[in-house]
């Protein structure tokens, strides 16, 4: 299960710039932010479990409610680490991806072996392995995935809470910003926007390496945007 805290704990950063704005339009903002945020960074993590069967080859990717998948980001079987399998018009490992795409995410105790492959349906439900399983073995497979909240979720897993705070307030205030009718001040909108384009390079840069980042490495704190 994804720990989560409400968007509430968000709301005061939003009020600061834009006072009379309701909440379902705070939810809004912050849902919109919040998947994106976890797309990019695909820090979210939910690994699936599943008994391997004697001549099953066909897994499904069990996703948490309200939530939707980024990327399968490993797949390991029995301690062996199984690799994307790449071929021509194969299946993408995530929903509205390249097709052919390879993980990024290193061995994470299992062995690396190359002729073990896995592939993934379109749609992102299901897993296909190669070569078929000769024998059972209870919780053999682990499939690790990167999951990102649906956008009209009304809280935020809070170990995006706890990192991109910053990035989180910055995203939602500058859209925001294109909403005439709250009126937000040129100041206001030129600082958010500026803080969005920043956090957007970093998340695409942790995206990247796959490295994780602690909170002391983050951008400044939530409060800054209260005074």
């Amino acid at each position: 299960m994804v720990e989560t805290v409400p968007f509430g704990l968000l709301y005061p950063a939003l009020l600061a710039v834009a006072p009379n704005t309701a909440t379902p339009w705070l939810d809004y903002y912050l849902g919109q932010a919040v998947a994106d945020l976890a797309l990019k960074t695909r820090v979210v993590r939910h690994v699936v479990t599943h008994d391997l069967q004697a001549g099953v080859d066909t897994y499904p990717i069990d996703i948490p409610k309200g939530y939707i998948l980024a990327y399968v980001e490993r797949v390991c079987v029995a301690g062996t680490e199984y690799t994307l399998h790449r071929r021509t018009n194969c299946a993408p490992v995530a929903p509205g991806r390249g097709a052919c795409e390879t993980t990024l995410l290193s061995s994470a105790g299992c062995a690396i072996a190359r002729n073990n492959t896995y592939s993934a349906t379109a749609d992102g439900l299901e897993i296909f392995l190669s070569p078929t399983p000769a024998q059972d073995h209870d919780f053999a497979l682990e499939i690790e995935v990167s999951i990102a909240p649906e956008r009209n979720a009304c809280a935020m897993p809070k170990i995006l809470y706890d990192r991109y705070s910053t990035a989180i307030i910055s995203s939602a205030i500058s859209s925001m910003a294109m909403n005439e009718s709250l009126k937000l001040a040129p100041r206001t909108i030129a600082i958010a926007t500026r803080r969005a384009e920043v956090a957007e390079r970093r998340a695409k840069l942790e995206a990247d390496s796959q490295m994780s980042v602690g909170t002391d490495t983050m951008e400044p704190p939530v409060s800054s945007f209260l005074t």
